[in-house]
């Protein structure tokens, strides 16, 4: 039997584009959805290894939250969402089907399936689906009212957008002044104008610092809206972003359009490494160990396979990547679960 109109929930957690990402694919899997937001105790802290497949990490009024009837289909991100998931699993007697995206940091076993990318560096396996880049969420209609306000900018219009600091990569002063220079010059290259944004997670003065070095016609939000970046996304003709954000990435990606990423430097002491093979693989499917994110990784894959471009070198992009048919596989895959 298939399940035609199933009953989902999904396990939000303090991260906004977690949750964007877990409700996005469960949008795209069709059913009735809950949205069950969690919070967490300060043993939700410690290693999921450490605590097992329990509720105990949840404050009671998270917990509260997850009583029966269970649900057909579990949808929930990221490690400290992970215990309950499996726990939900457990209550109902194996009948909900559980995905995790990114990395779960408990043996990749106890999932249904774990949908990640490359910056998590999990092994491969029958249950575990790699997607070049995360789940986004439908594009809402942009607001008109905010694109008349770039009507004035020559076209094609650049689309720049800074994010935040975020270790290991660095995104301070000189960070912003490089990325406003290296936007200028593509500019300058393509006789364009340019629309300046930032993000929530933005340096204070960020912005700033961009605009001084960008001579091109330019227009930038005198307060601050997350309206402009969806008017952005669908009425930009390129966009230019840090590469901190795999996220804004990927929406920028997903609209077909030209993007363009500014490789953030990453600190030294950062280890390099993944579970692919080896001992290391053995380990991390059995939640034992978790590879360090690579986001540097993921954003050089892109520009060196030609599916975004280099900001800094004004390498243009010269692969289509079929994200749609990505994604398209990935609620094939979801959906099959709920056979029973």
């Amino acid at each position: 039997m298939t399940v035609t109109q199933p009953t989902i929930w999904v396990l939000k957690s303090f991260r906004a584009g977690d949750n964007a990402q877990a409700l996005a694919l469960a949008q795209r899997v069709g059913g009735t959805i809950f949205e069950k937001q969690m919070s967490f105790t300060g043993a939700g802290a410690l290693p999921n290894i450490t605590t097992g497949v329990s509720i105990r990490t949840l404050t009671m009024e998270a917990g509260a939250l997850l009583q029966p009837p269970w649900p057909d289909l579990v949808i929930a991100t990221g490690r400290r969402t992970a215990p309950a998931a499996v726990w939900i699993k457990q209550q109902s007697g194996g009948v909900t089907k559980i995905v995790q995206l990114g990395r779960p940091r408990l043996p990749l076993t106890l999932f249904d399936l774990v949908v990640t990318t490359p910056q998590y560096g999990l092994p491969p396996g029958p249950n575990v689906l790699q997607l070049p880049l995360p789940f986004v969420p439908a594009r809402r209609a942009a607001s008109t009212a905010i694109q008349d306000q770039w009507l004035h900018l020559p076209s094609p219009r650049i689309a720049a957008v800074i994010g935040g600091q975020k270790f290991p990569l660095r995104l301070g002063p000189a960070e912003l002044s490089g990325f406003g220079a290296a936007v200028e010059r593509l500019a300058h290259s393509l006789k364009a104008g340019v629309i300046l944004l930032d993000s929530p997670r933005s340096p204070q003065g960020g912005l700033s610092m961009v605009a001084s070095q960008v001579l091109q016609p330019k227009w930038q939000p005198v307060a601050e809206t997350s309206s402009a970046y969806g008017a952005a996304l669908a009425g930009a003709d390129v966009f230019c972003v840090t590469s901190d954000s795999v996220s804004m990435v990927a929406e920028m990606v997903d609209t077909g359009r030209p993007v363009y990423i500014y490789q953030l430097p990453q600190s030294p002491w950062m280890p390099h490494w993944s579970a692919d093979s080896g001992i290391a693989a053995w380990l991390a499917r059995r939640g034992l160990l978790s590879p360090p994110r690579d986001t540097a990784g993921l954003m050089k894959g892109l520009i060196e396979s030609g599916l975004t471009g280099d900001l800094a070198t004004r390498r243009a992009p010269f692969a289509q990547m079929q994200l749609a048919a990505q994604y398209d596989a990935a609620v094939l895959k979801v959906r099959s679960l709920l056979r029973r």
